[in-house]
């Protein structure tokens, strides 16, 4: 898709017809994509149902017009939500449609565990989305627990933007710290995770965060905002933040760098066979196989 609304209407006209498409299943799509979408499905001979797939909390508007639109748009559409919050988030909103819930999963075999360095001292963080992600709340919460633990460090894995997030740290500490490691992407995630002795996210806003379940699976410490999209996750063995709270997070950092070498054994153990046992792809075809029957889709 480009931002032609036209060029958009075209190229779903032609797909819908050279391929005789009859299921289309949107993920992260806008409103104005799925405007496209539905334009483009006019005149085509054979019905098409369309299955939206959120994985972010529905977004309202505050104008009468734009929310009526939106609902329009969205009308005898299927919609599924990625979590229990996203799925929360769309019923709230008034929409007509059905909305159900699947929970995401991980594929886990993309994770080769080769080595485990978990002696280090690093904490690991997704920030190209600072201030979603809530990276002011870790640099405060950090530079803390630095002056406690120097050997400490925040790594933060930066899919965009390297030289902005750059310039978030600067503007937040007026400095670029020793402590602070921006760390390029990688299509060996588990690389990161593996030289990690916690992942943490004290973010503002998830739809469904991967990363946590990713990172209990390989074997990391998890630390994160007790918010709608992390606190609804069958993983038990999170340790949770409040929202927005420095200090918290900070002394949950310190509560794990203190803790016996026999404990984090057990509770590292624990965080891999939760996430193993509740979010394995296989569970997570059957219920989206089932979710097609059950609507005659396929």
């Amino acid at each position: 898709f480009s931002n032609s609304l036209i060029k958009n209407i075209k190229l779903t006209k032609c797909i819908l017809s050279r391929y005789e498409v009859s299921i289309i299943h949107t993920h992260f799509v806008g409103t104005n994509h799925l405007l496209a979408i539905k334009i483009g499905c006019f005149g085509i001979s054979k019905k098409v149902s369309i299955v939206e797939h959120y994985h972010n909390h529905y977004t309202y508007n505050n104008s009468i017009i734009k929310k009526t639109c939106k609902k329009y748009i969205m009308k005898n559409d299927y919609i599924i939500g990625c979590g229990p919050g996203v799925a929360k988030s769309l019923k709230n909103g008034g929409l007509k449609n059905e909305i159900v819930c699947i929970d995401n999963a991980i594929d886990f075999s993309r994770f080769k565990i080769e080595f485990n360095n978990k002696k280090s001292k690093n904490f690991l963080m997704f920030g190209a989305d600072f201030y979603r992600k809530g990276g002011d709340i870790a640099l405060k919460a950090f530079e803390k627990v630095c002056k406690v633990y120097p050997e400490v460090k925040l790594q933060i894995c930066v899919s965009v933007g390297m030289d902005a997030i750059y310039g978030e740290v600067l503007s937040q500490l007026k400095y670029f710290p020793e402590w602070v490691e921006l760390l390029k992407p990688t299509d060996n995630i588990a690389e990161y995770y593996n030289n990690a002795l916690a992942f943490v996210s004290p973010s503002r806003e998830e739809g469904l965060c991967y990363a946590l379940i990713e990172a209990a699976y390989c074997d990391c410490f998890v630390i994160a905002s007790d918010i709608s999209g992390q606190n609804e996750l069958m993983i038990p063995d999170i340790i949770w933040t409040e929202p927005e709270s420095c200090n918290d997070l900070y002394h949950k950092v310190i509560s794990l760098l203190e803790m016996s070498e026999e404990d984090k054994k057990k509770k590292i153990k624990a965080l891999k066979v939760q996430a193993e046992k509740n979010y394995s792809l296989g569970r997570w075809v059957k219920e989206m196989e089932q979710f097609y029957c059950d609507r005659g889709l396929i």
